[in-house]
């Protein structure tokens, strides 16, 4: 890894990623044309809920707004946008789909927040809070009847039915405590359920490495959607968190049109090399899926995922069809085994990043 000061070597870099503070102080005329003009000529893939109204200084967030910002960013530069990552909003999406005639990608951090929002809280409430209110009442009347005896000299008359209303509420501890195991069960599978959601928005899958059919992750993602379902009525969640649910799982088909332009991106890249039927498979489901478990490894936040994902990439590293992939290009000319190499590396970052943008949390996916 090289240091450098903005922007040195930005003619060097295979992709840029910017991350500052979004406030005209700080950041303005950082990122513009006489910049991006150094860098290598590539798609962009346009995540535009990253920049929500504050980068581009917009008056509003109105399609035609965000379309007029980006023209003026792109003047000049040898880029085409392809794809635009954002959540629901419907000038987001007007912007993306209808004016830059560009595929949409639902992000994933939205969709994963509304589910937790529909889920977690309700089903906490259901599980920890109800044991605790319950074990707080039978407090609260045993100390109230030992205050009572305490008392000197005790007051007249007879005292309050402190034994019954202890029994009801030990009764009341013992009924919220079986209740929470099934509670608490479904607590987990939500949260799992919201991992396999995490880990189903990817091109590959990350036990094999290999390419997810999108006929597989539709039927995964109906089950996972089933199984939420299940939750919500066995947990009587609230109409607002069911209608939650509803609302996300009407996107299943944006996601997997997601998975499916990757593919067709990615297949049109490298017909454009014209490569051997072997090299091209190598390349196919070898070289980038293991650049892109090398990326996702890297952002894994658990030690044990992030183990497993760099040794799965390692394996597709040095499979004997990569071996064959480099035996073969060492009998080409130099200069076409180097070009060869540098836009394969370069298909591979562009298409990781452009499917990495959707904004999924490996939090979620570990």
């Amino acid at each position: 890894m090289q240091h450098a000061e903005w922007p040195q070597c930005i003619e060097e870099a295979d992709f840029i990623v910017v991350t500052c503070a979004a406030y005209p102080q700080y950041s303005r005329h950082m990122l513009n044309a006489e910049v991006l003009a150094k860098a290598k000529p590539a798609y962009a893939w346009s995540s535009s809920a990253v920049a929500r109204g504050s980068t581009n200084y917009g008056a509003d967030r109105k399609a035609a707004t965000w379309t007029q910002a980006l023209q003026v960013a792109l003047v000049r530069l040898n880029v085409a946008v392809i794809q635009g990552t954002s959540d629901e909003a419907t000038a987001l999406r007007r912007h993306v789909e209808g004016e830059l005639d560009a595929h949409h990608s639902p992000d994933l951090f939205h969709g994963l927040h509304e589910v937790s929002k529909a889920t977690s809280l309700h089903l906490v409430r259901q599980s920890d809070a109800t044991v605790a209110a319950a074990q707080t009442r039978w407090a609260v009347e045993r100390a109230t009847q030992q205050a009572c005896e305490d008392q000197s000299p005790r007051p007249c008359g007879r005292p309050p039915a402190f034994a019954a209303r202890i029994h009801a509420a030990l009764s009341e501890v013992l009924q919220a405590e079986i209740a929470h195991t099934p509670a608490q069960a479904r607590q987990c599978e939500a949260r799992e359920l919201m991992r396999e959601l995490g880990i189903l928005y990817h091109p590959y899958d990350f036990e094999r490495g290999q390419a997810q059919p999108v006929e597989q992750v539709a039927q995964r993602l109906n089950g996972v959607w089933t199984r939420l379902g299940s939750i919500a009525a066995a947990a009587e969640l609230p109409t607002s968190a069911r209608e939650r649910l509803a609302k996300e799982q009407r996107l299943s088909p944006q996601l997997l049109a997601t998975i499916t332009f990757f593919f067709a991106t990615l297949q049109g890249q490298v017909d454009a090399f014209v490569l051997p039927l072997t090299l091209e498979r190598t390349l196919v489901e070898q070289l980038i899926p293991a650049l892109y478990l090398e990326r996702v490894a890297a952002r894994s936040t658990h030690a044990k995922s992030r183990h497993r994902r760099r040794t799965l990439s390692r394996q597709l590293h040095d499979h004997k069809l990569l071996k064959r992939f480099l035996a073969h290009g060492a009998a080409l000319p130099k200069e076409e085994l180097a070009r060869l190499g540098c836009n394969a590396q370069s298909t591979a970052k562009q298409l990781v990043w452009g499917m990495w943008n959707v904004g999924g949390s490996l939090e979620e996916s570990a």
